[in-house]
């Protein structure tokens, strides 16, 4: 007995080819992803940037008259 197993093999080929085509990014879609992450950790407000608005305390005693 004989078995042929060119066609499933072939089958397998075509579907990691298929699967590499996918799962590759062009180098435009890696350049856009790169400015977007760029951009949103150029903007991302940080511990270190942010205003507190509160009084005080030893801003009270020259408030006080």
């Amino acid at each position: 007995m004989d078995f042929e197993f060119e066609k499933f093999v072939t089958d397998i080929e075509n579907r990691q080819e298929k699967l590499k085509e996918q799962n590759t990014k062009s180098q435009k879609e890696i350049e856009l992803d790169r400015q977007r992450r760029l951009r949103a950790e150029r903007y991302h407000e940080r511990w270190q940037n942010r205003i507190v608005w509160e009084q005080k305390w030893w801003d009270m005693k020259y408030l006080k008259i």
